[in-house]
């Protein structure tokens, strides 16, 4: 699998367009073409994947890939990776933690901000939410 960096965005449209056997598909390959490799960003972008996989038939599973995913990118020093881990794990957690959540949401806003990317709508209004 060479485009390995677009693994997680593989995974999302196919799940948009409702064909979640081919997300599973993406993610199984992407975890062949890697398993013997030394590759920290790609087993990040794997966890990730994974999560959004999960995210719709298992909260509790899917928040642990996307803490690791976090974790991994932020153990690389890939900031804005690390921001949309970390609001996935947010939204993942919005129902379940909301005082978890709010907290991962304001550090994908605060990143994206550092950044000077636009954050996302969903972590600007979390963190617009939680200030009132």
């Amino acid at each position: 699998m060479r485009a390995l960096g677009l693994v997680p965005v593989a995974v999302q449209a196919a799940l948009a367009a409702g064909e979640r056997h081919a997300a599973e598909a993406i993610v199984r390959t992407a975890l062949r073409a890697t398993k013997d490799l030394d590759a920290p960003g790609a087993f990040a972008e794997l966890a990730l994947a994974q999560g959004l996989l999960l995210r719709e038939s298992d909260l509790p599973e899917a928040a642990v890939f996307f803490a690791d995913a976090h974790r991994r990118w932020q153990e690389i020093g890939r900031p804005y990776e690390s921001a949309q881990a970390a609001e996935h794990l947010g939204r993942t957690l919005a129902a379940t933690d909301r005082t978890h959540a709010v907290e991962q949401l304001t550090e994908a806003f605060d990143t994206y901000t550092r950044l000077g990317a636009p954050p996302t709508r969903h972590a600007a209004a979390t963190t617009s939410k939680a200030a009132d």
